[in-house]
């Protein structure tokens, strides 16, 4: 029995792991497509389109795990609230990713036109802002930090 907790432990750890993973691939996306968009970079953007199935499939990959651990392991208290963790924040990543890609179709339908710069410097100021409240979503979700997790409102009215 004792090997089949432990293996439990270590699969509940890598699905940590891996939404820490996709997190951080977001975290540095966000100021690329910024970047994407300021420039109106249409080879960047089609890069960043074609690189949205790979995420999918891996918050699609994370879900099922973190599914079936719950259908064959029936965690209890921390186990638990860990799975159910990643059921919520995988596919949340995998939106973030989708708006990401947004932000590439909306570079591809301005390309040529010239943005004023107190908008630019909004969008700037926006993908820095989103930079660091992502970065500190995933590192308060790494740490269990609940105090940082619940700074994150008040993060987020600020954007």
């Amino acid at each position: 029995m004792s090997d089949l907790r432990s293996e439990f432990h270590h699969g509940i750890e890598d699905i940590r792991n891996d939404i820490a993973l996709l997190g951080a691939v977001i975290v540095e996306l966000i100021p690329r497509v910024t970047e994407i968009l300021l420039r109106q970079d249409l080879t960047g953007a089609d890069e960043v389109l074609r690189g949205d199935d790979e995420i999918d499939a891996r918050s699609i990959d994370i879900e099922e795990r973190a599914l079936t651990m719950l259908a064959l392991q029936a965690p209890m208290a921390s186990d638990l609230r860990q799975l159910a963790a990643g059921l919520k924040l995988a596919p949340e990543i995998e939106r973030s990713a989708d708006l990401c890609c947004n932000i590439c179709k909306a570079a591809r339908r301005i390309s040529g036109h010239e943005l004023d710069p107190k908008l630019r410097g909004l969008i700037q100021r926006m993908g820095d802002q989103a930079r660091r409240e992502y970065k500190q979503s995933i590192e308060a979700y790494v740490a269990v930090d609940e105090v940082r997790s619940s700074a994150m409102r008040d993060m987020d009215d600020y954007l």
